[in-house]
């Protein structure tokens, strides 16, 4: 059986398109969700509607589930989604589509990503092709796989990476880049200024994709592992593996954009709470305070014992090891401690560690200061400790005026981070390594109803 399967299923009708797709539900907490499918009531997220969404407009987008909702009230929504989806069918917003491929182009601004929307059996997830880097939680598994049981369709395509480095990648991106310059089917532009184009592959031209991944020998897992676990769950008590698949979209890995998750603080723990000055001292001597004169982005302050505040623009991490502090309205800029049992790490990422989860920049700031400084123990669930994604805008150097407005409603301090790169994401999964939560932002993400398929279905060897 092929590694890559042909799409089989529906794509969103061109007139519809403006109305039914969705922005990512992982960007909005459950509140933003509700507040948006009221808003827009022919959305797609009113077909992925949850017991969980309240009213409760603090809680992150990823959090674990605290409540256990009536199972009644549950089994409702999940049948009100079913028939939202079904309705889509009746009505002809969703279209039949032969067997095929697609090439899905991505762009925002002057970024821009292609990839190859297909379908991957389950087999090859457990078979450890599809390499993950994350760990997942079982409330949410356990909720996404109520979700596939009972709704029966699946909209949100598993982003997966190949390197395109290699002989093979470099012949998937010509023949995707090949296709792309007759009409597409979709061209639309969201209301977050991403643009979407989806082209349609059949006979011949898709049976070369396939070939030639076939010769791709892993791919990794950059946003979806959830929904992997989910469906994992969900076809667990089916005969056979082949009668499960995943809706995947396969980008080359070079052409993915990775932006930061930024940390929140709600106070400054039991020991710098009051003393925000002696927090600033503290940061300064354990590490390597910047003073931000001229170019000296990469000096060490000229008096550690008085860190100097920075414009946004010049606090902004310019490479790893560094993290930039938002505090009384003043941003600041540090280096992480020094360990001599952490490897020296290049400009370009964590080549050469022996632990390459352990020597992210992401791990280092929980293992030396958000633990022992703030005393949050565990980044997963303490209360205390938020996450929210850089903006693109970041990439080109402007300033991070949303960590700003978030301490100005509630958050006592922000900490911004240099992005992990896709080679150390690589690195991480191929060491069988996990990183921490919230390591990685991918921007810009495919959104949610344009495409439309079964995953759980006995899989056939249909042409294309």
């Amino acid at each position: 059986m092929s590694f890559l399967r042909p799409f089989e299923g529906y794509l969103v009708a061109p007139a519809s398109v403006a109305e039914i797709v969705a922005p990512p539900s992982d960007t909005m907490t459950p509140l933003e969700r509700r507040r948006c499918a009221d808003a827009n009531p022919r959305s797609y997220l009113n077909a992925m509607r949850d017991a969980f969404d309240g009213d409760d407009d603090d809680i992150d987008a990823d959090a674990d589930v605290q409540i256990d909702p009536d199972p009644r009230r549950r089994a409702a929504i999940l049948e009100g989604n079913r028939c939202f989806v079904q309705g889509y069918i009746d009505r002809g917003d969703f279209i039949p589509q032969p067997p095929c491929l697609f090439i899905y182009r991505l762009r925002l601004g002057s970024h821009s990503q292609y990839g190859v929307v297909g379908e991957i059996a389950l087999e090859s997830l457990r078979r450890g092709r599809i390499k993950r880097h994350e760990h997942t939680r079982l409330s949410r598994e356990a909720a996404l796989a109520d979700y596939l049981d009972k709704v029966r369709f699946a909209s949100s395509p598993v982003c997966l990476a190949f390197r395109s480095e290699t002989d093979h990648g470099s012949a998937i991106r010509a023949m995707m880049e090949a296709r792309t310059h007759r009409d597409p089917l979709i061209s639309f532009t969201d209301p977050d200024g991403v643009s979407h184009t989806i082209w349609r592959i059949e006979g011949s031209a898709a049976q070369g994709l396939i070939r030639a991944f076939e010769r791709v020998p892993e791919v990794y897992i950059t946003d979806g592992h959830h929904r992997c676990a989910a469906l994992e769950r969900a076809a667990g008590g089916l005969k056979g593996s082949n009668e499960a698949r995943l809706l995947a979209a396969l980008f080359p890995a070079d052409a993915l954009r990775i932006l930061p998750y930024h940390r929140l603080l709600r106070d400054l723990g039991p020991r710098f709470d009051t003393r925000p000055d002696e927090l600033l001292r503290h940061l300064a001597q354990i590490g390597e305070g910047s003073s931000g004169q001229g170019k000296g982005v990469d000096t060490a302050s000229s008096n550690a014992a008085d860190p100097r505040a920075l414009p946004a623009k010049q606090a902004r991490p310019k490479k790893p090891k560094e993290y930039a502090l938002f505090l009384d309205e003043r941003w600041y800029r540090f280096r992480f401690p020094p360990s001599p049992d952490r490897p020296p790490i290049s400009g370009d990422g964590i080549d050469g560690s022996e632990d390459p989860a352990g020597a992210l920049d992401v791990s280092i700031l929980q293992r030396d200061i958000l633990d022992p400084i703030f005393e949050i123990a565990d980044p997963r669930s303490d209360p205390r400790l938020g996450y929210v994604a850089a903006k693109p805008s970041e990439k080109a150097g402007e300033g991070m005026a949303h960590l700003a407005d978030a301490c100005r409603s509630g958050w006592r301090a922000a900490i911004a981070l240099h992005a992990v790169t896709i080679d150390d994401l690589i690195r991480v999964a191929d060491a069988g390594a996990v990183m921490p939560p919230k390591s990685t932002w991918f921007d810009p993400k495919p959104r949610s109803g344009f495409f439309l398929h079964r995953p759980l279905r006995k899989l056939k060897d249909s042409g294309v």
